[in-house]
């Protein structure tokens, strides 16, 4: 390292700071790399997991309530209830299409899509069946209602059910593994920075080590001389750069 020793005092402490300036600021960007990670995939559950969790809950609500007034409406004989009746059965059947348009804000691949479209289609053709046997059920036609109820609609509701419960084990899945992912990407990281950190430190303490070695070897030299001199060795001879 001849070229080190020939330079000056000055320039040999600015190429100690610099590379540990170079080494704190790998650091801190690196820290700042993995802050950006965790708050990504926390921003992924925050905005669209959670919501979908909650959604996906939603729609399996709305079915069983769907479900609930019109077995009530099969089953009640008093006409002046049809009204109310049947009011709670088109609520519930606009709930579950605005929860599952809200749902679809949430998605972001192919095959959710076509899940998604697959419970709508299933959900037209269950409150078609549901509205043919609220209208016999109207007209007092309880025993046809109540076969529509058992056949086509209890298969179209049990279908869909199903789905549900599928969208919805999907969705706790995914929030459960992007919060796993967030929680490794922490302990990685924490490793990662511990070990850059002790990295910087050593890099340090032997930049710090080798410069004052660099430094005091001429001032020693220097003071070994006088001393000579200071003896009456006067042929002394002093290179220093």
């Amino acid at each position: 390292m001849q070229w080190f020793d020939n330079l000056r005092i000055a320039s040999k402490l600015l190429i100690g700071f610099g590379l540990a300036l170079v080494a704190l600021v790998a650091t801190n960007g690196f820290g700042l790399y993995t802050m950006s990670e965790i708050n990504r995939k926390s921003t992924e559950i925050r905005k669209k997991w959670l919501p979908s969790v909650t959604r996906a809950a939603n729609l399996q609500t709305r079915l069983s309530e769907h479900r609930y007034w019109v077995n009530r409406h099969i089953i009640t004989l008093d006409s002046t209830k049809f009204d109310d009746l049947e009011r709670h059965i088109d609520e519930e059947a606009e709930g579950f299409r605005k929860e599952a348009q809200a749902y679809s804000s949430y998605i972001t691949t192919a095959s959710e899509a076509q899940r998604l479209d697959e419970i709508m289609r299933v959900f037209a053709a269950y409150s078609d069946a549901s509205s043919k046997l609220v209208a016999l059920s109207r007209e007092n036609r309880k025993d046809e209602a109540n076969v529509i109820q058992q056949g086509e609609a209890r298969l179209l509701y049990t279908r869909l059910d199903a789905y549900l419960q599928e969208l919805a084990t999907y969705t706790t899945r995914g929030s459960a593994r992007a919060s796993r992912e967030s929680d490794d990407i922490y302990e990685q990281s924490e490793q990662l920075v511990i070990a850059t950190l002790a990295a910087s430190s050593v890099l340090v303490l032997v930049i710090a080590f080798v410069i004052a070695q660099r430094v005091s070897r001429p001032i020693r030299t220097l003071e070994q001389a006088a001393l000579q001199v200071a003896e009456g060795d006067i042929t002394q001879v002093v290179h220093v750069s």
